[in-house]
């Protein structure tokens, strides 16, 4: 097992742990999901740091809710600069474009607690996008059901 899967599988272990999760039998080593309220997240090893990533909508086909869809992820992103570790970004995924919750994690911070603020930074920006794609009639994630409150906690 090389330096950085070890990190990786490190970190899954101890976050693990303080959630009150069960491990896996085996140990991952490139990636692992984790879903918090119905929003599935992907924790995937980036060599010196752990990447973070939920899916926050499909982007439409359509030119004019596509730039709603845009405009109203920019917006987001800038209204929570400076208070938000995770930030919408635009992938390609199977044929199909989708705004994407991303933040990083490095593993020399080496602190679980930084590690669930920044795991709960890309959920609510997961949420809070939805409600705000909501509210001004765009698509929503059909990752993100039901109601949830506005912050999480993951200590059972």
């Amino acid at each position: 097992m090389h330096q950085a899967e070890k990190a990786f599988a490190l970190t899954a272990k101890e976050l693990w742990a303080r959630l009150g999760l069960r491990p896996n039998s085996s140990p991952p080593t490139r990636s692992v999901r984790l879903v918090v309220d119905g929003i599935s997240l992907l924790l995937s090893d980036r060599g010196k740091y752990l990447l973070i990533e939920a899916n926050a909508a499909e982007v439409s086909v359509d030119d004019t809710v596509r730039a709603a869809q845009l405009k109203s992820a920019l917006r987001v992103n800038l209204g929570l600069l400076l208070s938000c570790e995770a930030s919408l970004y635009l992938v390609d995924r199977e044929d199909k474009k989708h705004l994407v919750s991303r933040a990083a994690y490095r593993y020399s911070v080496n602190s679980i607690s930084r590690l669930i603020a920044t795991i709960e930074d890309a959920v609510n920006l997961v949420d809070f996008f939805n409600r705000v794609s909501s509210e001004n009639g765009l698509p929503a994630s059909n990752e993100v059901r039901g109601s949830r409150p506005s912050s999480f906690v993951f200590v059972p």
